[in-house]
């Protein structure tokens, strides 16, 4: 499981692989589509000092699904905090 929702009805399509040449750590965190939620959950990632190798946003009406993959592992510190923005449904570290 890499954290696809290729070929969901009623969810964002997302469907991004991992990068084999370098070790990183996946966090899916899905939320409400409104601005300035993107650059909220960046910079929780960017607090920590967590560098986003990869990363792919899709949007279905009001909810939004997004695959970030960093450099370190930050994954229990970046949960804590995603999960109590107010925007931020539900937040699983994927590894």
């Amino acid at each position: 499981n890499e954290g696809s929702t290729h070929g969901a009805v009623n969810f964002p399509e997302v469907d991004m692989k991992m990068d084999s040449n370098i070790e990183t750590h996946r966090v899916l965190i899905t939320h409400y589509n409104k601005p300035g939620v993107m650059s909220a959950i960046n910079n929780c990632f960017s607090e920590v000092k967590a560098n986003i190798c990869q990363q792919f946003l899709n949007t279905k009406g009001s909810i939004g699904y997004v695959v970030v993959d960093t450099d370190i592992q930050t994954s229990a510190t970046v949960k804590e905090k995603l999960e109590k923005f107010e925007n931020v449904v539900k937040v699983r570290v994927l590894y």
